[in-house]
């Protein structure tokens, strides 16, 4: 059995690492083929055994007349790979990838499994949530990781909640008295995260634990001004995309700060097991 994976990027973050979890086990039993929109880095570790197509389809659109142009070309291109492939089953991650890959997979005849990683309510373009509504049904099979989110797709006939995944046999205690006194906040660094409201509460705390981001975004360069008026510079520190689970078992982190519109987040799985305390923002 031969199966397809398609989603746009492999960088940081839950989606992706899922993915790589997925492709890294299903690998030992049947053939397995990643296929990224983007040319970006690869974060995760991918098992030698599977094979990974980047299909440099990631050019930005400076109006909406070239959205549409570039999204035709994704999923002519797209198709055009999933013929060459031939897989039996295709799965797709993440809201607009899995609506042009529904519309690729059909135009070539394909099964396609689309799997939602964020809340129902997080895709805010009027556009892409028609497309969402009429693409859809099409596919397959819908996974989802909750069942609100299920109660929102009633529309589509096969949709299944399955929750996030936790390999725990080399998993590492945290001994909490032992952690140095940090605050870890992790995610992409845009408007949706909330970062800025972290930091805004953060400052009105008189404490001697720092704060450590972890990650990169659109919206770095606002958080770093709002570090320097909030007069948090030695105090507050930006580190970029890391190797967080390396980090916490090295004993410096003990603390995690997870941000708004997630639906189960993978990294909850982790910390959790390894007894590491979760503070949650509900937006």
């Amino acid at each position: 059995m031969k199966i397809l994976f398609v989603i746009s990027s492999l960088g940081t973050g839950g989606s992706e690492r899922v993915l790589v979890t997925l492709a890294n086990y299903l690998v030992k039993k049947y053939e397995i083929t990643i296929v990224l929109l983007s040319t970006d880095t690869i974060f995760y570790d991918i098992d030698s055994n599977v094979k990974v197509i980047s299909l440099n389809l990631s050019k930005s659109a400076k109006s909406f007349i070239d959205g549409l142009s570039n999204n035709f070309n994704r999923i002519k291109v797209l198709s055009k790979t999933i013929k060459k492939e031939n897989p039996d089953i295709i799965i797709s991650f993440l809201t607009r990838t899995n609506i042009l890959s529904i519309v690729a997979s059909k135009l070539v005849g394909k099964k396609i499994i689309v799997s939602e990683r964020s809340n129902y309510n997080f895709l805010k373009s009027k556009v892409w949530r028609f497309l969402r509504r009429a693409v859809y049904p099409f596919a397959d099979g819908l996974i989802v990781q909750s069942k609100y989110d299920k109660s929102k797709y009633d529309f589509h006939k096969n949709c299944q909640i399955i929750y996030n995944p936790l390999f725990i046999k080399n998993s590492k205690k945290n001994n909490f008295f032992k952690k140095k006194h940090i605050i870890l906040g992790v995610g992409r660094i845009d408007y949706n995260k909330g970062f800025d409201r972290l930091l805004k509460a953060y400052s009105t705390i008189d404490t001697d634990w720092k704060l450590i981001i972890v990650g990169e975004g659109e919206e770095r360069k606002n958080l770093q001004d709002l570090i320097k008026k909030l007069n948090l510079e030695n105090k507050v520190f930006l580190i970029g995309r890391k190797k967080i689970l390396k980090i916490i078992i090295e004993g410096h982190l003990f603390l995690y700060y997870l941000q708004e519109w997630k639906v189960f987040p993978t990294f909850w799985l982790k910390l959790w097991d390894m007894a590491v305390p979760v503070l949650h923002l509900i937006a």
